[in-house]
C-alpha cells in the first residue's frame, strides 16, 4: 500500500487578532491612550478653573 506524506499544516501559527484587540492589549498603546486621557482631563480642569473665576 502506498504511503503519502502528511501535508497538513498542524503547526501553522494561530491567526493574528484584529486591530482593536492588538491595540487593547498593547502596553505602549495603552500608556499613550491614558497619557492623552490624563492630558485632556487636565486641560479641562484648568479650563473650568479659569471659566469659574
Amino acid at each position: 500500500m502506498t504511503k503519502y506524506l502528511d501535508t497538513r499544516q498542524d503547526s501553522a501559527p494561530p491567526p493574528q487578532p484584529d486591530v482593536a484587540t492588538q491595540v487593547r492589549t498593547n502596553p505602549r498603546a495603552r500608556s499613550i491612550f491614558w497619557w492623552l486621557v490624563t492630558g485632556v482631563a487636565g486641560v479641562a480642569v484648568v479650563g473650568l478653573i479659569f471659566y469659574v473665576s
